[in-house]
C-alpha cells in the first residue's frame, strides 16, 4: 500500500468503497433489467409485421433505461459525496470495527488492490491494544514470558477480538503455561497462500529480534488454521530459522479439505451464469474475495486428493466439532460445526505427529471459547515437548 495512504485512518476508506459498490451494483441491476426486457422483445422480433415497430420500441426503451440508470449512479455517488463532505474520519487510533473485518473477508483483495485504507495490514497485537506491537515490545513480551510465545490467528471476516473476552484461550495459556499471547490481524480476503507466505515472512523478520524465543505456539481458528499450517510448510521450504522454536501447530475447526458452503456458493454462481437474466447476479457473486473462494478446497489438491503434507518433527493438533450432541448421529459428520464438516476439520490420512479430537455439541464460533476445547489444549500442552 502506498505510504501516502498508510497514514489515513481506516474509516477514510468507507466512502470510496461505498461509491464503488453502489456503481457496480447499479450497473449489474441495469444489465439484469435489460436481460429481462430482452426476454419480452425477442419473440416479438421474430414476427414479420411487428419486427420494425418492436425494434423502435426496444431502442427507445434501452435509451431511456440507460439514462435512468446513469442518473441513479450519478445521483447515488453525488449523495455519498455530499455525505462525505459532512463527515470526517476519526484520525485517532480506535478499535477495529466489525464492519471493517467483514469487508476485509468479503472484498479484501479488492480493497488491497485499490490501496483502500480499510484493508488490514498484517500485524501482531497485544490483548485489547489498538496499535500493533513493534519489534521492541514483542521482544520484551517474549523475554518476560521466559521465551514462550503463542500467536493466535483468527478466521475469515474476523479480527483479533474474536479470541478476547470471557474464556479467553490466550489468557488461559498465559496463566497455565506462561505463554505470552499475541493476536494476529490480517486481511482475510487475500488468498490463503498469500497470507500464509506473509505470515512466514513476518515471523522470519521478527525472529532476528527475538533471541529469547524458544517455544512458539501457532493457534489458528478456521481459516487461521490454514495459515498456521501453510506458513510452517512454506517456512520449511524456504529454510526459515523460526521453525527451530516451533513447539506445536493447533487448528480449531479448520477446513483443511474445504467448506461445503463455498462449494454451494460456487455452484449457484455457475447456475446463474446459464441464464441471460440471472448472469448479472453471477457477476456480483464472483466479486467475493479470493480468500472466500479458497475455502472451497482449503489445502486440498483436487487432483491428488491429498492436503499439504505435515512437517516431520512438528506436532500438529486438530480439534473438530459437531453441533449435534452425539458424534454417532447419522448427520453429525456432514453437519460438523455448522461450517466445517468433521472430515474436513479432522483431515484423516495425514502422516506425521498428528492428533485429532472430535467434540460434540459445539458450533464453529463456539470453538473459540468453549471449556471443552481448552481442556483438550491443556492436555496436549501438558505433554513433554518434543526434543
Amino acid at each position: 500500500m502506498p505510504k501516502s495512504l498508510q497514514s489515513l485512518p481506516p474509516s477514510a476508506g468507507y466512502l470510496p468503497a461505498a461509491k464503488a459498490a453502489f456503481v457496480h451494483t447499479a450497473s449489474q441491476v441495469e444489465a439484469m433489467h435489460r436481460a429481462i426486457a430482452e426476454v419480452s422483445f425477442s419473440p416479438l422480433l421474430r414476427v414479420p409485421l411487428l419486427k420494425v415497430p418492436v425494434r423502435m420500441v426496444r431502442q427507445v426503451h434501452n435509451a431511456v433505461l440507460g439514462k435512468a440508470y446513469g442518473a441513479v449512479r450519478l445521483g447515488g455517488v453525488g449523495l455519498l459525496s455530499l455525505a462525505g463532505l459532512a463527515w470526517r474520519p476519526n484520525p485517532q487510533p480506535h478499535p477495529v470495527s466489525r464492519l471493517q473485518s467483514i469487508l476485509n473477508g468479503a472484498f479484501g483483495d479488492t480493497l488491497e488492490a485499490g490501496s483502500n485504507p480499510l484493508a488490514f495490514e498484517m500485524n501482531l497485537y497485544a490483548p485489547g491494544a489498538t496499535l500493533p506491537l513493534n519489534r521492541t515490545e514483542l521482544a520484551e513480551k517474549v523475554a518476560r514470558s521466559n521465551g514462550r510465545l503463542c500467536v493466535l490467528i483468527h478466521g475469515l471476516a474476523l479480527d483479533e477480538r474474536c479470541w478476547q473476552g470471557d474464556a479467553n484461550i490466550g489468557a488461559q495459556l498465559e496463566t497455565d503455561f506462561g505463554y505470552a499471547p499475541v493476536y494476529l490481524r490480517y486481511n482475510s480476503g487475500l488468498s490463503v497462500h498469500t497470507n500464509a507466505a506473509a505470515l512466514a515472512m513476518y515471523l522470519h523478520e521478527c525472529y532476528a529480534d527475538l533471541p529469547a524465543l524458544r517455544d512458539l505456539l501457532l493457534l489458528g481458528h478456521s481459516m487461521g488454521g490454514l495459515l498456521a499450517r501453510s506458513a510452517s510448510y512454506l517456512a520449511a521450504d524456504a529454510g526459515m530459522a523460526w521453525l527451530k522454536s516451533l513447539r506445536m501447530v493447533i487448528c480449531l475447526g479448520t477446513p483443511h479439505r474445504g467448506a461445503p458452503l463455498e462449494r454451494i456458493g460456487r455452484l449457484l454462481t455457475v447456475a446463474m451464469q446459464l441464464s441471460q437474466v440471472s448472469s448479472p447476479l453471477a457477476i456480483l457473486a464472483e466479486q467475493r474475495s479470493q480468500g472466500v473462494q479458497d475455502l472451497r478446497n482449503g489445502l486440498l489438491d483436487p487432483d491428488s486428493g491429498q492436503t499439504q503434507p505435515l512437517l516431520p518433527g512438528v506436532p500438529y493438533r486438530f480439534v473438530a466439532a459437531s453441533l449435534l450432541p452425539s458424534l454417532q448421529h447419522p448427520t453429525a459428520q456432514m453437519l460438523g460445526d455448522g461450517m466445517v464438516p468433521l472430515a474436513s476439520a479432522s483431515d484423516p490420512g495425514l502422516e506425521g505427529d498428528i492428533e485429532v479430537v472430535q467434540l460434540a455439541g459445539i458450533g464453529h464460533m463456539g470453538l473459540l471459547k468453549h471449556p471443552k476445547v481448552y481442556a483438550v489444549l491443556h492436555a496436549w500442552l501438558d505433554e513433554p515437548a518434543t526434543p
